[in-house]
């Protein structure tokens, strides 16, 4: 038997009610208790959105003891989700806002807008296209040696980290500079650390013997070029 459904925003994830597992069990029970138009239940005249029910009957409902569903109540009165109205017979519930949300053809303004926009956008005709200037950034290839930059690159691809451009290099040379290392030597480390980018403040924290050792042996191996230089203490 067809029951008819209820509509599900994703801004729900906003809201804070996914961390809230028992104010979300009890929301969606409400939900779909609440009637999508106006009639009468027992002796309660409901309006769209409203429903009737006492603590007792929404934790038989919800499945939650009648405590967490006083708790949730509170919880989604003080989100403005919901407002009541009490007799002394039952609570009327009311969702707020429960039209704009789940009538068919409403669409929440800010929606509508953003749809708008983006009709119009698309209405934008090839010519005007064409005479848009778009600046893209360009692959970079680093002045480093090419094994270096593959293990890099690799690196990168693995922690979703996008193309090397001259942009993000500078960055590498600049924080290499902070670090008192070549450029070449901050990809090492990177490459070293599995870090996609290279931070002066992470390297620092290196123990200093750690590092010259590593160094000293990239030296002896030959992977450190002539025109880096450093020293050995033979003593």
């Amino acid at each position: 038997m067809q029951r008819g459904y209820i509509k599900i925003w994703r801004k729900l994830e906003d809201s804070g009610l996914l961390q809230m597992h028992g104010t979300l069990a009890l929301f969606m029970v409400m939900l779909m208790k609440a009637v999508y138009k106006p009639c009468r239940v027992g002796t309660a005249e409901l309006d769209r959105g409203q429903l009737s029910a006492g603590v007792y009957q929404l934790s038989e409902w919800s499945g939650l003891s009648t405590q967490s569903v006083r708790t949730s109540l509170k919880h989604l009165h003080n989100m403005n989700i919901i407002t009541s109205k009490s007799t002394n017979k039952f609570t009327i519930y009311a969702f707020v806002n429960y039209n704009e949300y789940q009538d068919i053809d409403t669409i929440p303004n800010k929606q509508l807008t953003n749809n708008q926009q983006t009709t119009n956008k698309q209405l934008t005709t090839k010519e005007d296209i064409n005479t848009l200037s778009i600046k893209k950034e360009t692959k970079y290839t680093p002045q480093i040696p090419d094994e270096l930059l593959a293990e890099w690159k690799v690196i990168r691809k693995n922690k979703k980290s996008g193309d090397i451009t001259e942009r993000v290099f500078k960055g590498i040379e600049r924080e290499a500079k902070l670090a008192g290392i070549t450029s070449e030597r901050a990809v090492e480390v990177c490459c070293e650390k599995g870090w996609a980018s290279f931070d002066a403040s992470w390297y620092n924290k290196i123990p200093a013997k750690q590092d010259s050792l590593k160094r000293t042996g990239d030296l002896l191996t030959g992977r450190i070029r002539n025109e880096d230089t450093i020293t050995i203490d033979m003593d």
